[in-house]
C-alpha cells in the first residue's frame, strides 16, 4: 500500500535501465480486477508425517473431498454445501437443464476458469465507494468474535475483531511479534470514519486495482492507497512501533517516500491494509448490482384533483447475461457486440410491490 522506496511518487518505472520498479502497484493492478478467487477447490487435510529422511517422498496433503464431488454437491444444494468461499452462491436456475453432474464435470474442464463466474453471484457484496461510516463499520465488523486455530492447535478466541496475517498463528491477541492483531469496536469506528474521508478525496474508484493502490502522482495520495492512508491516520499501530529507520542509503528524491519510517512496520502487531483486505477482498466491489426504484404516479380530474395514486417499489438486479444474448457471459470486452459495449449485462426485476400511503409518507416519498 506505500510507495516504493526506490521509484519516485509520479512513476511506477524509474531509472535509466528501466531496473527501479514499484512492483506492488503492478501486481495489485494485475490481479485485482483481472481475477477472482471461486472457491472451487477440492478438500484437503495434511498427510501423516514422521521424523524419517524419505517423509519428503511422500504427499504433504491427502484429498478428502474431489473437486469433482466438491461441485457435484454444491449443485445440488449450495447453502448446505458450500465452495470454500460461502459467500459464493449458485444462481438459480443457472445450470439450464443440466444435471448436478453435468455441471461438475463441465466445471472441471480447462476454460471453466472462465464460465464459472457465470453461475455463481456474492452473497452479500459491497461497495467500497460507500461513504457511510456505518456501513464501513458493519464490514470490517465481520469477524468480530470469531474464533480461529493457533499453532499449536488450540483455538483463539477475542470479544473485539482479529485481523490475523497467517493462518495459524503462533502467539496470542496483539502479541506484536508472533500473535495476531485484534480491533476494539471503537478503533472499527474510527478506522471506518477515516476510510469514508478517503473516499470522499480519493473517489469514486473506477477499480478495485485503483482502490488498493496509491496514486500516481507527486503528492500525499502518492505515497499510500486509500486503507493504508486510513490506518495511518489513527494511534492503532502505536504499539506495536519499535526504532526510526535509517534512510540515509536511499536516494534523496526517494526518501519522502518512506513515510512510515520504522523498523516496527510489518511485523504480526502492525496492522497495514494487506491484513485488512485478506478479511474483505471475498465481497468487495466497485460498483453496486443491486438496487431498488421507488416510484410514484398520479391520475387528476379535470379540475386538477387527484383522483387516484400510487407507489410502487421495484428490486433489479444485475446478472450475467447481456443484453444481446448472443454473446455468452464470459465473452471478452473487446469481442463483444455493438449492443452489448452500449448496454452492457442484463438488469431483471426480482420483485415488485405497491406501497400503501402510511409507508409511502415514511420513506418521504
Amino acid at each position: 500500500g506505500w510507495a516504493s522506496a526506490y521509484v519516485e511518487r509520479d512513476k511506477i518505472i524509474d531509472g535509466t535501465d528501466g531496473l527501479e520498479v514499484d512492483h506492488s502497484y503492478l501486481l495489485n493492478e494485475a490481479l485485482w480486477d483481472s481475477y477472482f478467487f471461486s472457491g472451487a477447490a477440492p478438500t484437503l487435510e495434511p498427510a501423516s508425517s514422521g521424523g524419517s529422511s524419505s517423509v519428503w517422498d511422500n504427499e504433504i496433503a491427502t484429498q478428502t473431498r474431489s473437486l469433482e464431488t466438491v461441485l457435484r454437491e454444491f449443485a445440488e444444494d449450495s447453502r448446505n454445501n458450500p465452495l470454500r468461499n460461502p459467500r459464493m452462491t449458485l444462481r438459480s436456475n443457472s445450470l439450464n437443464g443440466m444435471s448436478n453432474q453435468e455441471f461438475a464435470d463441465a466445471m472441471l474442464l480447462p476454460e471453466a476458469c472462465t464460465k464459472i463466474a457465470a453461475h455463481l453471484m456474492v452473497d452479500g457484496a459491497f461497495n467500497i465507494n460507500s461513504t457511510s461510516v456505518e456501513a464501513w463499520t458493519a464490514l470490517l465488523l465481520g469477524l468480530r468474535g470469531i474464533p480461529f486455530d493457533l499453532a499449536d492447535g488450540t483455538s483463539a478466541s477475542t470479544s473485539d475483531t482479529p485481523f490475523p496475517r497467517f493462518r495459524d498463528p503462533l502467539g496470542e491477541e496483539n502479541d506484536n511479534w508472533q500473535g495476531f492483531r485484534s480491533l476494539t469496536d471503537n478503533q472499527i469506528e474510527e478506522l471506518a470514519g477515516n476510510i469514508v474521508e478517503q473516499v470522499r478525496e480519493r473517489g469514486p474508484f473506477l477499480s478495485l486495482g485503483e482502490f488498493v493502490n496509491r496514486r500516481v502522482e507527486n503528492s500525499e495520495l502518492g505515497a499510500k492507497g486509500a486503507l493504508q492512508a486510513a490506518i495511518d491516520a489513527t494511534e492503532i499501530n502505536n504499539s506495536a512501533l519499535q526504532n526510526p529507520v535509517d534512510d540515509s542509503q536511499y536516494e534523496t528524491e526517494d526518501q519522502p517516500n518512506i513515510t512510515s519510517s520504522d523498523t516496527g512496520i510489518g511485523i504480526p502487531g502492525y496492522l497495514t491494509q494487506a491484513d485488512v483486505l485478506k478479511s474483505i477482498a471475498p465481497i468487495i466491489t466497485v460498483r453496486s448490482d443491486t438496487f431498488i426504484i421507488r416510484t410514484y404516479g398520479e391520475v387528476r380530474d379535470n379540475d386538477g384533483n387527484i383522483a387516484a395514486r400510487a407507489w410502487a417499489e421495484a428490486t433489479v438486479q444485475r446478472v450475467p447475461e447481456f443484453t444481446d444474448q448472443n454473446d455468452s457471459p464470459d465473452t471478452q470486452t473487446d469481442a463483444l457486440s455493438a449492443v452489448n459495449l452500449e448496454f452492457g449485462r442484463q438488469f431483471r426485476i426480482t420483485s415488485f410491490r405497491y406501497l400503501a400511503a402510511e409507508e409511502a409518507q415514511a420513506l418521504s416519498l
